[in-house]
């Protein structure tokens, strides 16, 4: 059985993530999510070429925004549509 959390629901961090956390500066933390929403966005990119490999790249990143949009509920709901 898949443990999925639903959009009810809030996942709790580890508390050495939160003390970590806590310890950065401003300009750190916000580089970190910069940082991760660059990584987030060219993993997803590379799975929407690898659906359609046809596509320009004008297309594929319109696809890739869309999808990075939506929020990760849309995200898990189109995963399991496609199973």
């Amino acid at each position: 059985m898949k443990y999925r959390l639903d959009d009810t629901q809030l996942e709790m961090l580890d508390p050495a993530v939160i003390d970590a956390l806590r310890r950065k500066s401003a300009s750190k933390r916000v580089a970190t999510i910069v940082s991760t929403n660059c990584t987030t966005r060219l993993l997803l990119e590379g799975y929407v070429r690898s659906q359609y490999p046809n596509w320009i790249d004008t297309r594929m990143k319109r696809e890739t925004a869309r999808k990075m949009l939506r929020g990760p509920g849309y995200a898990a709901a189109e995963c399991d549509r496609d199973s």
